[in-house]
């Protein structure tokens, strides 16, 4: 089976390497997203995988974009959100892109369940 998720190859910028093991200890699978901007803005946030209640959630606001994006970033984004930065249309654009990943792998998965 093809790993659609890219290995994580960058450092972890965006938590201490203590909060990175917590945050993996509570949520299991995380993942590592670095949005760039440009060469003087780039973020880094940290995603949890995709759960059934949120997977739920999403197919019963599927008619609400904003409510999804809402969804998204206060159940999976578990840090890495400073200042709101995800409030900012382009990187929320650029997070939306590099998550796509993350929440197909998750539907594929809950799809089979």
């Amino acid at each position: 089976m093809e790993n659609l998720i890219p290995k994580y190859e960058g450092k972890v910028t965006c938590v201490t390497p203590d909060q990175y093991e917590a945050l993996k200890a509570k949520y299991g699978k995380i993942y590592i997203l670095d949005v760039v901007i440009d060469e003087d803005e780039a973020y880094q946030f940290v995603v949890r995988r995709l759960t059934r209640d949120v997977q739920n959630l999403i197919e019963k606001y599927s008619d609400d974009p904003a409510k999804i994006s809402d969804l998204v970033i206060k159940n999976l984004v578990v840090a890495g959100n400073e200042n709101n930065a995800l409030d900012d249309g382009i990187v929320f654009k650029q997070f939306s892109n590099a998550i796509i990943p993350i929440m197909s792998a998750g539907q594929s998965f809950f799809g089979k369940a």
